[in-house]
């Protein structure tokens, strides 16, 4: 996408102290893209995606270890996920956008990874890369056994305002 594809408004709302920022993209290929990625993105952080995807993971966290061999029970695992987590986000897409192929889809993200967020285009990703699926697990198997590092005490936030 280039800077004469898109114009990016931003707007100040000065009751709430909010900023707004829109993206209205001149190319129907570009607002076609756009709108499958905000109807993922708010797929991924609803409380029901969440609740699957924890579940799968809780299930099956304790089978992977760090190590470069895969187990065979790893491609059982890995069908698993893609029978339940990628076919409710693809569910859910063709609910909103009644002409989505997630193959299709699968496809443009491949040639422009660059196009979302990292947690975004990660967990997509997972659905064809097996590295990413395995780096998943370890992750959250890090995280369940208390293991991964906490930064949450180097993080501080401060309001800004826009004056």
């Amino acid at each position: 996408m280039t800077d004469m594809d898109c114009k990016c408004q931003v707007e100040q709302n000065s009751e709430a102290n909010d900023t707004d920022i829109s993206h209205y993209c001149l190319d129907d290929y570009e607002k076609s893209f756009a709108q499958i990625v905000g109807c993922i993105e708010n797929i991924v952080i609803s409380d029901e995606f969440l609740e699957i995807q924890n579940t799968f993971f809780d299930k099956y966290y304790s089978e992977f270890v760090d190590v470069e061999e895969n187990r065979l029970i790893y491609m059982d695992i890995f069908k698993q996920y893609l029978d339940i987590v990628e076919k409710y986000i693809e569910k859910e897409l063709v609910k909103n956008i009644p002409a989505f192929d997630i193959r299709m889809f699968e496809m443009e993200l491949k040639l422009k990874p660059n196009e979302l967020d990292g947690e975004i285009y990660e967990m997509l990703s997972s659905f064809w890369d097996f590295a990413v699926f395995k780096n998943m697990f370890l992750e959250y198997k890090q995280m369940k056994e208390g293991k991964a590092l906490d930064l949450t005490g180097n993080i501080w936030v401060k309001k800004y305002d826009f004056q």
